[in-house]
Order: structure tokens, then sequence, then C-alpha cells
């Protein structure tokens, strides 16, 4: 879609694309005789294009654009979120001159609906992340709940056992045998 458009190159955002198709995308702009500018945030990102990298043949790499000549237009629109820059789109043409306002009104429009898409990709992991969060602490109030009773239940049975042991062996036994269950019980909850 690129060659069909002109474009000599295009720009690979690699925090949006995973790597498996970071590699297709590097086959494709290969058979198509176009440059690849790789956009990377972060050292994160760069660990993705280097394993990527691994991944690809040198033709995938070193490919020599069909045209005669790297872009010799270029456009920019920055990746703005909240007046946080995160980014920046960026076309090249293989002609001068060949971008007019409507083209920079275009890859604006386009850079806003980006900025967009990851401002939403964030805030989404941000949620999920507090999500998991406040999931765990309900799992760990909800366990120590149902543990500090089964320890007030094995403390009291082991109390009555104490008072019984002297006095009446069979009750003794069955508050023992209460104090077992309950041990286990906690026990189990604690491994679930």
């Amino acid at each position: 879609e690129a060659r069909a458009h002109g474009a000599s190159g295009v720009l690979l955002i690699v925090r949006m694309v995973p790597r498996a198709r970071l590699v297709e995308m590097l086959d494709c702009a290969a058979e198509h005789g176009l440059f690849v500018l790789l956009e990377a945030f972060d050292a994160e990102d760069l660990e993705v294009v280097s394993a990527a990298a691994q991944d690809a043949t040198p033709q995938q790499l070193f490919t020599t654009p069909q045209s005669s000549s790297l872009p010799l237009s270029w456009v920019a629109a920055p990746l703005i979120t909240n007046s946080r820059h995160v980014g920046l789109l960026v076309i090249g043409h293989s002609q001068a001159n060949a971008y007019e306002q409507s083209h920079i009104n275009m890859l604006t429009a386009f850079a806003n609906q980006a900025a967009a898409a990851i401002e939403n990709a964030q805030l989404r992991k941000q949620e999920a992340t507090a999500a998991a969060a406040a999931e765990r602490t309900r799992l760990a109030r909800a366990l120590h709940d149902s543990v500090s009773q089964a320890l007030f239940g094995i403390a009291l049975g082991t109390r009555a056992t104490r008072q019984l042991i002297t006095t009446d062996a069979t009750k003794a036994i069955a508050s023992t045998d209460y104090v077992l269950n309950l041990t286990d019980g906690a026990l189990a909850e604690m491994r679930a």
C-alpha cells in the first residue's frame, strides 16, 4: 500500500507491533523495496528490535529502495497525549516538495488518532494493573479473615481441650479432633 501511494519507505513503531509481526513487516518491506525506519521509545523496544533483527534475513534488514534515491520530501507530526510527547509520525516521498497542506492536515489527523490510541492502550494497561492489585488485596483480606476465624476457633478448642484433659478424656479427644479439623481446613485454605 505504501509503495502504491509513492512512498519509498515506511515507519514501524515497535511498541505497537508484536515481534513476530515486526519480522513479517520487515519481509514485506524488503519484497517491495521499501526502506524501514524503526521507532523505539525505550530500552524494552530496542530489545524487541534487536531480537527481530536476529530473526530477520540480511535481505530484510539491508534493502536498497527501488527508487534511485532516498526520500526527498519529509513531513512529520508529533504524537501528543495530555501535553506529553509520546512519539512522532513521519512519512517520506521520493519526489521533492511532494506534500501539500492537505497532506499535512491528514497526517496531523492520523497522528492525533494514533496518540489517542496509544493513550487508550496505556490507560487500559494501568486499569488492568490497578484491577489486578485490587483483586490481590481483596483475596488477601478474605484469606486473612478466613484464617483469623480458623485460628480463633483453634485457640478456643485448645483451651477447652486443656480444661477437659483432667476431667473428661472422651470430650478432650473430641475437642482435639475439632482443633485438628480446623487446622487442616486453615492449611487447605492457605494452599488454595
